[in-house]
């Protein structure tokens, strides 16, 4: 059976990403609980798992990072003193009541660790918008879009996706990013979530998307990157051009004056620019 035919025709499902003008990437419990060869939540598949997962992150993340694009991140710790243990997801699953602050397990793998300045938002349940703040910081930041990447696919990312399409945000989810305990759960969980749910596309779209982001930032910054020296230069030529009998006392009052308008106005655009770039134009 086909993919197509195994959708049905009910389920006429888009097969490009709705990549939207403002989008953030948004990191879903990629710790070392998941990542290191001792712990009994180890997911190594090499195929599907989470430890190749964080290693396909680390080049979109740096990229995000490059381009100016919010990077948040969601974690799971619950208190040490049981008053969490009421809570449905730990009676579900026992075992993560241990995933408390004093548990190394708990922290970021290092090859993905959040860096000053980044959104670490704490949850209680698998979706990440529920419970947290999630929702009132895409909102604030005008994101459109989430790049979706973490673990695991069957749960924290399948449950952030589904509230975050609720909450009219696109989802976007590059598969070779997130990651599961086997083959057969994260191939059938990326394809119901791409039939009902959200975007599931290649990590090399997802960089394309980015890139595009990065090129306008670089010509932001190629515009503003004006040092005194030229601005000094730009604004004796406009006294000379104006004022060319000005006595050498006029002249350096003017000159200072000139200096302070033209920076003024650099400063004017460079606003305006980086409104722009935030916006998404």
């Amino acid at each position: 059976m086909t993919q197509n035919a195994a959708l049905g025709d009910a389920f006429q499902a888009s097969t490009e990403a709705s990549f939207g003008s403002k989008p953030c990437v948004l990191v879903i419990d990629f710790c070392k609980a998941y990542t290191q060869p001792d712990s009994k939540w180890y997911c190594g598949d090499p195929n599907c798992g989470v430890v190749p997962a964080v290693r396909q992150s680390v080049e979109l993340i740096a990229k995000a990072r490059a381009a100016n694009v919010p990077v948040i991140y969601t974690t799971v710790i619950f208190a040490s003193d049981g008053s969490d243990d009421h809570l449905q997801f730990i009676r579900k699953v026992p075992s993560i009541k241990a995933w408390t602050k004093e548990n190394p397990l708990t922290e970021f793998d290092p090859l993905v660790a959040p860096v000053e300045g980044d959104v670490v938002l704490n949850k209680h349940c698998p979706g990440a918008f529920f419970g947290t703040s999630l929702q009132t910081v895409l909102t604030s930041q005008g994101i459109d879009t989430c790049l979706l990447i973490g673990c695991s696919t069957s749960g924290c990312i399948r449950a952030t996706a589904l509230e975050g399409m609720q909450h009219g945000f696109s989802m976007v989810i590059p598969r070779e990013c997130v990651g599961d305990r086997t083959q057969a759960v994260h191939d059938s969980n990326l394809f119901d979530m791409s039939a009902k749910v959200c975007d599931v596309t290649s990590k090399a779209a997802v960089l394309v998307y980015l890139d595009s982001f990065l090129k306008r930032q670089s010509s932001f910054s190629a515009l503003i990157d004006v040092d005194d020296e030229l601005i000094r230069e730009m604004a004796e030529a406009a006294v000379d051009a104006v004022s060319p009998e000005a006595s050498p006392k006029e002249r350096t009052t003017w000159i200072a004056q000139a200096k302070v308008r033209i920076q003024a106005k650099i400063e004017s655009r460079t606003k305006v620019r980086k409104l722009g770039t935030k916006n998404g134009n």
